[in-house]
């Protein structure tokens, strides 16, 4: 009967280990899993706003009016972010620092180009997530001549550690 007991004993010892192993493996799963759907992040992109300005007609007959070029951060990640700084380093210099943070919306924050950019910008963009970790994401254009547009690209954020 003794036997018995000490037998079961080490059995019931053995399966909760292995449980308890189970258990581990899972939770390192749905962590990774919940990781890469919670996420912050932002998209830049440049757009030229429509404007009362500048009339240009094309051969088709349409027109429209074209007034200056901005940059447009949207939040696309499924956390909140929040702006604290940017700096556009141009053809001059324009650092602007955020009093606190702003909210960076899904539908968007806006920064007016300076008129007086002629062919390349360098835009970095700080900003915060909802547990306070700093991150940056940097952005370069170049102005083409040929088809009036900027081409922008952009690298990969990374968390500013210190």
């Amino acid at each position: 009967m003794l036997c018995a007991a000490v037998f079961a004993a080490y059995w019931a010892k053995k399966i909760g280990e292995r449980q308890n192993k189970i258990d581990e493996q899972l939770l390192k799963t749905q962590e990774k899993t919940f990781d890469a759907q919670n996420f912050v992040d932002i998209a830049v992109s440049l757009r030229l706003v429509l404007d009362e300005g500048k009339k240009t007609k094309y051969m088709n007959g349409g027109e429209f009016y074209f007034g200056p070029w901005e940059f447009s951060l949207e939040n696309v990640g499924s956390y909140p972010a929040y702006l604290t700084r940017y700096t556009l380093q141009a053809d001059h210099y324009n650092d602007v620092q955020i009093k606190g943070s702003m909210p960076i919306p899904s539908a968007g924050y806006r920064i007016k180009l300076p008129p007086d950019i002629v062919q390349t910008l360098l835009l970095t963009i700080d900003f915060e997530d909802h547990l306070g970790r700093k991150w940056r994401s940097v952005h370069t254009g170049t102005y083409s001549e040929v088809d009036g547009f900027w081409q922008l690209s952009s690298e990969k954020k990374k968390l500013i550690t210190d």
